[in-house]
């Protein structure tokens, strides 16, 4: 629970079976086969066989049982805290006191609010944004006083591990989120797209919408969409109908990408997905010079193929996000993209250096900086090794 936020409940049943079945019968029969080997090669393929029969059957038991429970196979209690995690060990050490002493009595009311759930700090801040990192993808979850919006659902590794599943349902439910209102999928690439199931297993009335590729059972992301939760305001700048279908498969998908502009009083956050340098030159025509953002989450991940002069000087950001991958294959982000963005003294950082990258927006004056995850929780097993990081933050 400490360690990874989560707790398997097929686990007791998994291991009731799983332990006599090895200790008893697999074991022996694969040490009895390796005997035999040496007297009779035929017996030990026999032996072996059977060995191999009953670890398939009760993997095959396991695997049905998990398919079987989902998302509900799996607990996550609200620990991340210092105290809960200290109340944990607490709870734990009342175990193993002498049983003379009476005191694992205390162990079931107190374990209560563990049960129960703390939820996360509630924050002051009209708005809060969280880059969750999510390797060589992305997932932005944006939270209101009343509301919460997930923008992109990270990528997908095959059909049985995804990172909607394996950090942002986990991280979402230590945040305190609940229930989400919205869920848009700026394209469906797998990078943005590949945790979306998952998602809606554990956040099942969340609206839907995306951008290109989405299919018809999704709702289009159109530019002129517009709603207000609590004080801050959502439009949606550029989707799915402004790119000719003549255009390459792959490039309509980037430019058909959702691009998200969250406003609160003066301030300001992009999300433009990962449009290309084109419908950046187009979004900054067609604002007149007026598109603001302090808050920009580049383009890409930080590809050259975006975040060009055009789009950075017409939004003039205090703070530009990467969310990539550590030392991904693409080379993101792009050390001509990082010069662009230090020629205009923005400051950037990066989700594989930084984990996840948090913002508190009040509405007035200049954004706070951010809090990097791993400069307010540092384990020598997560640092990447840029001591720099920290110091400013």
């Amino acid at each position: 629970m400490i360690l990874v936020q989560s707790v398997s409940l097929v686990a007791p049943v998994v291991n009731l079976v799983a332990i006599p079945v090895v200790g008893f019968i697999i074991t022996p029969l694969a040490l009895l086969g390796m005997l035999a080997m040496i007297v009779e090669p035929a017996m030990a393929q026999a032996i072996l066989g059977i060995a191999a029969s009953m670890l398939s059957l009760m993997l095959n038991l396991f695997s049905f049982l998990s398919s079987a429970l989902g998302q509900s196979s799996q607990w996550t209690p609200a620990i991340h805290q210092t105290g809960m995690i200290s109340f944990l060990l607490l709870l734990c050490l009342i175990l193993l006191l002498p049983a003379q002493l009476r005191l694992y009595h205390l162990f079931v009311p107190l374990s209560l609010p563990l049960l129960i759930g703390i939820r996360g700090q509630q924050s002051h801040a009209a708005l809060r944004l969280d880059v969750f990192d999510v390797g060589q993808g992305l997932a932005v979850l944006l939270r209101t006083a009343n509301h919460s919006i997930l923008y992109d659902r990270g990528p997908a590794y095959g059909e049985d591990y995804n990172l909607g599943q394996a950090v942002i349902v986990p991280a979402a439910r230590s945040l305190g989120v609940s229930r989400l209102d919205r869920v848009m999928v700026c394209h469906f690439d797998s990078d943005h797209s590949g945790g979306l199931r998952s998602i809606l297993t554990a956040f099942p009335d969340a609206e839907v919408s995306g951008g290109r590729g989405g299919g018809t059972d999704i709702e289009a992301c159109v530019a002129g969409q517009h709603w207000r939760w609590d004080e801050v305001e959502f439009t949606v700048l550029h989707g799915v109908s402004e790119e000719p279908d003549s255009q390459t498969q792959g490039a309509s998908l980037n430019d058909g990408s959702c691009v998200l502009l969250v406003n609160i009083g003066v301030q300001s956050v992009l999300l433009p997905g990962d449009i290309s340098s084109e419908i950046e030159r187009k979004l900054a025509t067609i604002s007149g010079g007026h598109l603001r953002a302090n808050v920009l989450i580049a383009a890409h991940h930080g590809s050259d193929t975006s975040s060009g002069y055009p789009l950075l000087k017409t939004t003039s950001p205090q703070y530009g996000i990467f969310s990539a991958g550590y030392r991904n294959g693409f080379g993101h982000p792009h050390q001509r993209v990082l010069s662009r963005f230090s020629s205009l003294d923005i400051s950037t950082l990066a989700s594989f250096e930084a984990g996840m990258i948090s913002f508190e927006l009040t509405g007035s004056g200049i954004v706070s900086p951010p809090e990097a995850y791993r400069c307010s929780n540092r384990h020598y097993w997560s640092w990447s090794g840029n001591r720099e990081l920290c110091r400013y933050l």
